[in-house]
């Protein structure tokens, strides 16, 4: 596993909740279909841990959204600016709570 991967944030705040940040291999992968899943229930983000540094750049993102989109319940139809507006808060959100995952964030897309 890639050092930035090792050197991860392990708890990320999502919300009002602390995820856990874990990476998984092959045998994860292969079981679950996935390249990465997020579980809201156990509050656990996993990532495969064989992905290009970039993938997991935006698997994370994606994982992200998924949590947010757990917390947020939408009664009816949002327009597509909605959802734009959703995920600009949430991404903004969470790095501005968890600085340390920016720069981690930032070391996965640069490296």
């Amino acid at each position: 596993m890639d050092n930035i991967l090792i050197n991860a944030p392990k708890v990320i705040k999502i919300g009002p909740y602390d995820y856990t940040l874990q990476f998984r291999d092959d045998e994860w992968s292969r079981a679950t279909g996935h390249a990465g899943q997020c579980d809201s229930e156990k509050l656990i983000i996993t990532i495969y841990d064989r992905l290009s540094l970039r993938n997991v750049a935006a698997v994370f993102i994606h994982e992200v959204m998924e949590a947010f989109q757990h917390q947020r319940e939408h009664t009816g139809q949002i327009t597509p600016h909605q959802a734009i507006e959703d995920t600009e808060w949430a991404i903004t959100e969470v790095f501005a709570r968890n600085p340390e995952v920016l720069a981690w964030w930032v070391k996965l897309i640069t490296a």
